[in-house]
C-alpha cells in the first residue's frame, strides 16, 4: 500500500463522490421513484455534513464499493459508476465503458442537470430498467429506516461484481439478478 493522499485530494475524491451521488440521485428521479430524501428515517442526523451524508447513503445504497479503501472509494470515476448502473438497470444492454458524457443535460438556469431520455433510450436502458433495479434498494421505501440491512448493489472499478444482501435484526432483502 502508498502513501496516504494528501488532505486536498481526499477532500477532491469526496467531492467526486458527492457528484456520483447527485447523478444517483437524478437517475433515481428520474426512474420514477421522485425526489430522493435524505432524512431522519434513512438515519441522517442534522449534525451530519453534506459530506458524511453523502458517504453514507452511496455505502447504503451500493455497500462496499464505497467502503474506505475500494476502488470507488479512493477513485471516484463518475462516468465509469453511470456506466455501470446503466449496464445492471438494463441487465447488459448497456456496455460496462459506454459513453455516458451526454446522460446529464444542463437546465436553462440554475446549473443544474437532467437526465437526457434520448441519450438513455439510445445507449439501451429505459426508465422502467432503472426503476425495477432501484425498486429493491434499501431506500425505496421511506417508511425503512435503514439500519446496515437491505440490498446494496456492489461494483468493482473494472467490472459489476454483484448485489448482495445483508441481513440486519429486523429485515432480509432478496439479492440483485445481475
Amino acid at each position: 500500500m502508498g502513501p496516504s493522499p494528501s488532505p486536498r485530494a481526499r477532500r477532491r475524491n469526496v467531492d467526486k463522490r458527492r457528484q456520483i451521488f447527485q447523478d444517483f440521485k437524478r437517475l433515481w428521479k428520474y426512474s420514477g421513484h421522485g425526489v430522493y430524501k435524505v432524512n431522519a428515517a434513512r438515519g441522517a442526523s442534522h449534525d451530519d455534513g453534506e459530506r458524511t451524508q453523502t458517504t453514507r447513503h452511496l455505502r447504503i445504497n451500493f455497500g462496499e464499493t464505497f467502503a474506505e479503501g475500494e476502488a470507488f472509494y479512493s477513485d471516484p470515476d463518475r462516468d465509469r459508476f453511470v456506466a455501470y448502473l446503466l449496464h445492471a438497470a438494463s441487465k447488459g444492454a448497456v456496455a460496462k465503458n459506454a459513453d455516458v458524457s451526454r446522460v446529464f443535460v444542463a437546465k436553462r438556469k440554475g446549473g443544474n442537470y437532467d437526465v437526457d431520455d434520448g441519450e438513455i433510450r439510445r445507449i439501451g436502458c429505459t426508465r422502467k430498467d432503472l426503476y425495477e433495479l432501484f425498486r429493491g434498494f434499501p431506500t425505496a421505501d421511506e417508511r425503512v429506516r435503514v439500519e446496515g440491512g437491505g440490498r446494496a448493489l456492489v461494483f468493482a472499478h473494472d467490472a459489476l461484481v454483484t448485489a448482495r444482501t445483508t441481513e440486519s435484526p429486523t429485515t432480509a432483502r432478496p439479492t440483485l439478478p445481475c
